[in-house]
């Protein structure tokens, strides 16, 4: 069985609402690490967004299991876009993710406004490539979805169903 993941940027420091907030990082991180225990999957192939993508990749790496990077954008401008404007902390661990770039698969979605949503299409077609004869399971960390607030996430989780994957909704909030 393989994973296919997307989950909530960790919020930034003016966010008005909470989606993923820095303080429930460990939570999440916990969360993550038994679940990829638990189904010890053969690899999860994600982004490597600041937030649950890079949380995932981290985990399952320490885990032994193996991963694939998605792209939507080239390396540099991905960490600038979707990385780093979380802080130094979440681009070192863009780093330990993915220490060379030419180990991710880039697919330079940029020309689009909504590089972002076609990036699930991204993940999602390179996990079913991937895994072949294997299951594919679709992993979203994220709140409850809001329909007039719909994220990304909530994208990749719609997307994931409408090719009959099962979806896994991880909520990031805790409940302190």
């Amino acid at each position: 069985m393989w994973l296919a993941h997307a989950g909530n940027r960790v919020d930034a420091d003016d966010a008005t609402t909470p989606r993923f907030r820095p303080e429930d990082v460990p939570w999440v991180e916990g969360r993550l690490r038994r679940l990829l225990a638990a189904l010890r999957p053969t690899g999860v192939v994600s982004a490597a967004a600041a937030g649950a993508d890079l949380l995932v990749l981290g985990v399952a790496r320490e885990l032994g299991i193996h991963t694939e990077i998605v792209l939507p954008l080239p390396v540099e401008e991905f960490v600038r876009r979707s990385v780093a404007d979380r802080g130094p902390a979440w681009v070192a661990r863009f780093a330990q993710v993915l220490p060379d770039g030419s180990t991710a698969v880039v697919r330079d979605l940029g020309e689009h406004d909504d590089w972002y949503l076609r990036g699930n299409d991204a993940i999602l077609d390179h996990a079913l490539s991937v895994a072949g004869d294997e299951q594919v399971l679709a992993v979203a960390v994220r709140p409850t979805p809001d329909p007039d607030r719909p994220s990304a996430t909530d994208d990749f989780a719609r997307r994931a169903s409408s090719r009959g994957l099962t979806v896994i909704d991880l909520d990031p909030r805790s409940s302190s």
